[in-house]
């Protein structure tokens, strides 16, 4: 179950329809490419995997979305389909708390749950987020639609 009780602030975010449009689009010039090359000996086959990926990767855009609740406890993430359960970052451990806007290419090569080491990003869409440095020195941004809402709520959780 999605929805809890105790949350502050509830979030859902869904990937950009301009996003999963070219992935779709990607899909049809791949099987456009197979059906014009399809008398040619072996070819099924070799657009089998091609076809595959472009399809799974549509339906992935398509199902996609980002969840940020703010509970009594902590921050909770959780980015569907490839996050089976939410992801908890105890209030406790968050420093620093900001609004901002970034790049969402530049600074973190594109959406989805991207960056390496010690910058993680959770985005779907857009370039507002909170960004949130964590004791160990970790930043953490999460794309948010509401991002003043958000920070609001995590500073608000921190003080109770």
């Amino acid at each position: 179950m999605d929805v809890v009780a105790n949350a502050s602030f509830r979030e859902v975010q869904y990937m950009r329809r301009w996003i999963w449009l070219v992935a779709l689009i990607c899909l049809v010039v791949i099987i456009s490419a197979g059906m014009s090359g399809m008398n040619k000996p072996g070819m099924i086959a070799s657009m089998r995997i091609p076809v595959f990926v472009a399809g799974l990767s549509t339906v992935l855009f398509l199902v996609s979305k980002l969840i940020v609740e703010v509970r009594d406890d902590g921050i909770y993430i959780k980015y569907s389909p490839f996050h089976m359960s939410y992801r908890k970052i105890p209030l406790s451990e968050i420093a620093s708390v900001e609004a901002r806007t970034y790049s969402p290419l530049r600074e973190y090569g594109g959406w989805g749950c991207r960056g390496f080491g010690k910058n993680i990003a959770y985005n779907v869409s857009g370039n507002r987020g909170v960004q949130l440095v964590l004791r160990d020195g970790k930043r953490l941004l999460i794309g948010s639609q509401k991002p003043e809402e958000l920070a609001d709520a995590i500073l608000l959780a921190k003080g109770r």
